[in-house]
């Protein structure tokens, strides 16, 4: 008589021809190691480095931090001089804290350029009358 099979002997099939379909079939090549060409990097002024502009901004106490500041002083302070020696700055980024700390609320814009570059843009920012 059996193990009582019959009844599921149209589903065991089923599932066994799926398995043996999605897994004998299976063959797993090699990929083949593409040639590639060796390029020349240029290799920048080894003088540059990353530099940075920190202002502070007031804060008064028992109050929240106000960082509409720091949008104003990345659209109307930075972004003039950004703009400006974007030819000579590698790349850029600002950065912004606040905390209840000796340092308190800053703004940041960080720079990498070479030296000079970067004594023009902290001359600009010395002249801005918006910042004094």
């Amino acid at each position: 008589m059996g193990f009582g099979l019959e009844k599921y002997s149209y589903s065991l099939a089923t599932m066994v021809f799926i398995a043996v379909v999605i897994s004998g079939c299976a063959w797993v090549c090699p990929a083949k190691p593409r040639y590639c060409e060796t390029m020349e990097l240029e290799v920048e002024d080894s003088r540059n480095g990353w530099w940075r502009a920190r202002f502070s901004v007031k804060w008064p106490q028992n109050t929240e931090p106000p960082w509409h500041i720091d949008l104003f002083m990345a659209h109307k302070i930075v972004s003039p001089v950004l703009y400006r020696y974007k030819d000579k700055i590698t790349l850029w980024r600002f950065h912004r804290r606040a905390a209840r700390d000796p340092y308190g609320h800053q703004f940041s814009f960080i720079f990498y350029c070479a030296p000079e570059t970067a004594n023009h843009i902290y001359n600009a920012f010395r002249c801005d009358e918006r910042l004094k």
